[in-house]
């Protein structure tokens, strides 16, 4: 059995309709190269299972029993890849014509690269900041500025650009994402929704770290090529669309898990500031759950994910359960 060019593992939970789509993009986002497809089902109830055997009898299905999470499903995916290139590709993303093609040429033209990925951007044409600055610290405080809502206007940018000092790299480096110009560029990580390495790189990189459930395994990959000696970057003329759910901006799961993750990556890569991250999660998690219940009172079940979060930030892993 000839080696394909490029593996494509895919990590779906119940996004059907996304999912046919994305598979549907693939071959030509990828001619002329040569594909093998690999789906990670993570329990999904929305028929995707049925959707991929009966639609996409080409591709590799691998169907979990329970969700496994990102990272653990991505694993599970590379696993079975055969490929020279092994690629992560979000199953809410479409892939345009010779866009995946772009990043492998990159590679083989790059050798110093470890991976790359693409310039992601909305169905409408707007950019995603997808490759940016490590974490800092002060990422809660630009969350809480609402940076990314801040930044989008274009006269508001030099404003951003200038305040770096103040702010540091991370909030710099956020603004340069959204005007991501046509030229390659070594970055610090790229975002896991498109991520494409060498086989070599990626099994001498070696796994996602299962500790993330959802978030951050993409930039503590990326810290791990770096570690290696190799670059990270970023192909803004290879452009993917990501299809980035509405309903996450408003989910406390989804927010529960985000912060979750950082807490983990701050306790490997900050130590020295970790204690105060978790300190400030809590105190903002905290009044945040606070003013949830408050608000839900009447008429709702069970811990709200806020509490869950205030809690684990506080007490440590065992609290997520």
């Amino acid at each position: 059995m000839d080696t394909p060019d490029l593996s494509i593992v895919i990590v779906s939970f119940n996004t059907r309709e996304l999912l046919r789509r994305c598979l549907a993009s693939l071959p030509a986002g990828a001619a002329p190269r040569t594909t093998e497809v690999i789906v990670v089902d993570n329990a999904s109830r929305d028929g995707s299972v049925e959707m991929v055997r009966a639609e996409f009898p080409d591709v590799q299905l691998i169907a979990s029993d329970e969700n496994l999470g990102f990272a653990r499903g991505t694993n599970l995916g590379l696993a079975a890849a055969r490929g020279r290139f092994r690629m992560w590709l979000n199953s809410d993303c479409e892939t345009p014509a010779g866009g995946l093609a772009l990043l492998l040429d990159h590679l083989e033209r790059h050798p110093e690269a470890g991976c790359a990925g693409p310039r992601l951007e909305y169905a409408d044409g707007r950019v995603q900041p997808s490759a940016q600055a490590f974490p800092q610290p002060s990422i809660l405080f630009l969350r809480l500025l609402n940076v990314r809502a801040l930044a989008r206007p274009r006269f508001l940018r030099a404003f951003w650009r200038g305040a770096s000092p103040l702010f540091g790299r991370m909030a710099a480096g956020y603004v340069r994402a959204l005007d991501p110009g046509a030229g390659a560029r070594p970055v610090d990580w790229i975002s896991g929704a498109c991520l494409v390495a060498p086989a070599d790189v990626a099994e001498a990189v070696g796994p996602l770290d299962e500790g993330y459930f959802m978030y951050c395994e993409d930039t503590d990959w990326c810290r791990r090529v770096h570690a290696l000696g190799r670059e990270v970057h970023f192909v803004p003329e290879a452009v993917v669309l990501h299809h980035v759910g509405a309903s996450r901006k408003a989910n406390p799961v989804v927010t529960f898990h985000y912060y979750r993750s950082l807490v983990r990556y701050f306790e490997r890569y900050h130590p020295r500031h970790h204690r105060a991250f978790r300190a400030a999660l809590v105190v903002a998690f905290g009044m945040a759950g606070a003013v949830t219940e408050t608000a839900r009172l009447f008429g709702r079940r069970g811990e709200h994910p806020w509490w869950r979060l205030a809690r684990y930030c506080r007490e440590g892993e065992g609290s997520a359960a």
